[in-house]
């Protein structure tokens, strides 16, 4: 697998504790249709606002020769936050390389918040690699900063009970096996 990072502004070298959460933000790309809709556009901004506050690590995937993440949500990062890195990856499943930057960089790597597109597709993948790659890690699922080139917020893909639902207002809910379809 290639993988490639780019530096955030390092003006500070701190170390950061292991035991923090870092939100992941997949794939919020132009080329990917449901990264325009402006509901996700805001919800994973506030996703990273909401990260930046806490002091939580950032790790923004992006999908090989997709373009850039949209700027809008680049803002809030380069140049205004330390604790964050860019890292390409070249398959769905991005785990792998969240795992790399975490480590790389000190970032938390026990409590994860995933957002932003293909709910069905790349979210999924690394909800499931970062599970399988990190079995004692939490996740949750930022829910309405996620979305599919579709349209709907499918939750259905995980079927895991070890993911936790996150919404806007802040409840957090987990679900459970038998509360999806199969």
């Amino acid at each position: 697998m290639s993988t490639s990072t780019r530096q955030a502004d390092s003006r500070v070298d701190v170390a950061h504790p292991s035991g923090d959460t870092t939100l992941v933000v997949v794939d919020m790309q132009p080329k990917f249709m449901a990264s325009k809709f402006p509901r996700i556009l805001a919800a994973v901004q506030l996703q990273i606002k909401k990260a930046i506050a806490a002091g939580w690590s950032v790790v923004v995937l992006e999908f090989e020769n997709h373009g850039a993440t949209h700027l809008s949500l680049m803002n809030h990062l380069v140049g205004q936050y330390d604790r964050h890195q860019v890292a390409s990856k070249n398959e769905d499943d991005g785990a792998e390389v969240v795992l790399e930057v975490c480590h790389a960089h000190r970032f938390g790597d026990n409590k994860f918040r995933v957002c932003g597109v293909n709910t069905n597709a790349c979210v999924e993948a690394t909800v499931l690699g970062l599970l399988d790659r990190q079995p004692q890690c939490q996740v949750e699922l930022a829910i309405e900063a996620c979305a599919n080139d579709f349209g709907m917020n499918q939750i259905y893909p995980f079927r895991v009970d070890r993911v936790s639902a996150v919404f806007g207002d802040g409840t957090v809910c987990r679900l459970k096996r038998d509360s999806v379809p199969h």
